[in-house]
């Protein structure tokens, strides 16, 4: 039996997030004192997830305000002790409120020789603001108060840094922007210190973009592109800003200015592909997509939008490739399989295709998509009929408006002789967009010949 789809048989997916499609950044290359580490952030800490509000709301901010109106200029450092590295100071509090005053110590030590201003912030941090001082005497500040604690033989501490002027901040949002440096010294691992910059505002934007931000991460992308206009990965993201938001030609244009600093970045050359897809313009996208895949592929979502975009182009020889390294890529994104399925199917490779529908369910058990589609190939195929009617059954239950899975459910109650359920099935549809005209005809007219036989057989 031939395993092509009927005329009005259209292809559907699983629904995805857009967000998700796109490639962002993460933390950048650059560090303000030193190499890169390994280390990730410490997300354990409070301190690193306070955000613009609980800032500006601190009582050590109004200081700066109040404190710093009669300089031009200002450095600010944010201070953090480490976590213990030793179990027994990591299970003693009184060793570790004693460690904090001590750190207190050093910090209104320093801000009373330097005519500083110094105070806590939400608890676990402390502020020193130096009037009068830029970002290198800062930076000389923090190194002597780590060198300090240092002497106190129970740990370490990590500043973030910040001076004024800055772009169009106020002196309050001095705190904040080393807030945001202190975050960026999270990826390097204790004892570290970043000053503020473009990378602090990727980091920052990117959290934004987390948290379903889209506005509040362009805006952290824009800012950091005043800083530096050549920062690809700003570039990027700001990019993929604007393709959440929807506005794919501006989305475009600052991937091929990520592009034009960077020619081999590879998360915009995708960006670049999907916005393009998006636009139907599938020849440009698949150039993208390909020369991503060249450069690295071993991404699942390059890997992934070339075989979908071939696939929907019924260029099949040319995607399955794709669409299959994407499964060995990324085995448990049921998608993926969900997708080689639809290839292997147009293919009329059924029990290829019936394999990958079901790792798609093994993955997400509520993919209706995968479920219709297999529910409706074994129907095809003459197995299995209470399975065939389940998985069909499963997939209209999950999108019960959807005018496909209703079709297919529809033929399999027809080929099980339900033809007054199978005819509901057509019309509701026939209601969703579906055509099942030449169906609901079909089965009207057998339903009248069935009634008219009864009716003589009953005479």
């Amino acid at each position: 039996m031939s395993l092509h789809k009927t005329s009005s048989e259209h292809t559907t997916a699983p629904e995805r997030d857009t967000s998700r499609e796109f490639l962002l950044g993460r933390m950048g290359e650059k560090h303000a004192t030193g190499h890169r580490s390994n280390a990730r952030p410490d997300t354990q800490a409070g301190s690193l997830s306070l955000g613009h509000s609980v800032i500006q709301d601190q009582p050590f901010v109004q200081r700066v305000r109040e404190g710093t109106t009669a300089v031009r200029r200002f450095a600010l450092l944010v201070v953090k002790a480490d976590p213990p590295t030793s179990e027994e100071s990591s299970q003693n509090p009184e060793s570790n409120v004693r460690h904090a005053k001590d750190i207190a110590g050093i910090v209104e030590e320093i801000c009373d020789r330097e005519d500083g201003i110094w105070g806590a912030i939400d608890g676990e941090l402390l502020g020193c603001c130096l009037p009068g001082s830029d970002i290198k005497a800062s930076l000389a500040i923090s190194n002597e108060i780590q060198q300090q604690v240092k002497g106190l033989k129970n740990g370490t501490v990590s500043m973030g840094a910040a001076a004024y002027p800055m772009l169009e901040y106020d002196r309050g949002q001095m705190v904040e922007n080393a807030h945001k440096a202190l975050v960026h010294a999270s990826f390097f691992g204790p004892g570290s210190v970043v000053a503020f910059d473009a990378v602090s505002l990727n980091i920052s934007g990117d959290t934004l973009y987390q948290a379903g931000d889209i506005e509040g991460a362009a805006k952290e992308f824009e800012r950091g592109l005043r800083i530096d206009p050549r920062e690809e990965n700003l570039h990027n993201s700001l990019g993929v800003c604007y393709g959440v938001q929807g506005d794919q030609h501006k989305a475009i244009e600052a991937f091929e200015n990520a592009l034009e600093i960077n020619p081999n970045n590879v998360m915009a050359l995708h960006n670049t592909g999907y916005s393009k897809s998006i636009l139907d313009d599938t020849e440009g996208a698949l150039a993208c997509f390909r020369k991503a895949h060249e450069l690295d592929d071993n991404l699942f979502e390059v890997a992934f939008h070339a075989g979908k975009l071939l696939l929907g182009a019924d260029r099949l020889e040319e995607g399955q490739p794709f669409l299959e390294r994407a499964v060995d890529i990324n085995p448990e994104a049921g998608v993926g399989h969900y997708f080689l399925g639809e290839c292997y199917r147009k293919m009329e490779r059924a029990d290829q295709a019936i394999q990958a529908y079901r790792a798609a369910v093994k993955r997400n058990p509520n993919d209706g998509a995968a479920l219709s589609a297999l529910g409706s190939l074994y129907d095809e195929k003459g197995e299995n009929p209470e399975i065939s009617m389940l998985f069909c059954e499963k997939g209209v239950e999950l999108e019960p408006e959807n005018g496909l899975y209703l079709y297919r459910l529809g033929n399999v109650l027809l080929k099980q002789g339900k033809m007054q359920a199978a005819l509901s099935m057509f019309e509701k549809a026939q209601t969703f967009g579906y055509e099942a005209a030449d169906r609901i005809s079909a089965v009207k007219m057998e339903l009248e010949n069935c009634s008219c036989r009864d009716a003589r057989s009953q005479a």
